[in-house]
């Protein structure tokens, strides 16, 4: 099962896929060509992307990798799915919320979900001045349009990220779709 979590900025990608890794003593990040990942033995699942546990930056995960990174990952993918059929992928980020990689998922049979995380504005605008908006309002208009696109091309699913309870909701619900069974959630300073 691959699970992509997309979303615009600010919505908590990122938070939901560091309390995953938080809660699992196992992960190692590895390289594939130009793709870097985080990886567990022990609960069978690959992250894409880089998620240090003690982070200087504010864009994580997926946006430290290159923006030519979707045939690196169609490689990869293809040969985890060959070497390591029981493992799951989780992907969160602006590199991946794009018609191609979407549609190769489809058109090589994988199982994916995509889930939306939504925040309700006022949220939206805290959030957004807590990491000084730093992007552009050229991006975000192209984000809104690239997630409008899979929402008219593909099934996905939203969910909504305003709160602790929120959050809590939906780690419980990508864990149980990537078969991850672990302990128990840790409260984030972002909620």
């Amino acid at each position: 099962m691959i699970v992509l979590l997309i979303g615009m900025p600010a919505t908590g990608k990122t938070s939901v896929v560091k309390e995953i890794l938080s809660e699992n003593p196992d992960w190692q990040v590895k390289k594939y060509k130009k793709l870097r990942f985080t990886i567990s033995k022990l609960i069978k699942t690959v992250v894409f992307g880089v998620y240090p546990a003690y982070p200087t930056k504010i864009f994580l995960g997926t946006d430290m990798l290159t923006m030519d990174i979707s045939r690196d990952a169609q490689s990869f993918l293809r040969k985890l799915r060959e070497e390591h059929p029981d493992y799951s992928v989780l992907i969160e980020g602006d590199r991946f919320t794009n018609q191609p990689f979407l549609s190769f998922l489809r058109d090589k049979g994988y199982d994916f979900s995509v889930l939306e995380l939504q925040v309700e504005e006022k949220e939206y605008k805290r959030r957004q001045f807590a990491r000084n908006n730093m992007q552009s309002e050229q991006f975000i208009k192209r984000c809104e349009t690239k997630i409008k696109n899979l929402r008219e091309s593909f099934s996905v699913e939203t969910f909504p990220n305003n709160d602790w309870d929120d959050s809590a909701a939906l780690v419980k619900e990508v864990k149980k779709r990537l078969n991850i069974k672990t302990t128990v959630l840790r409260k984030n300073e972002d909620h």
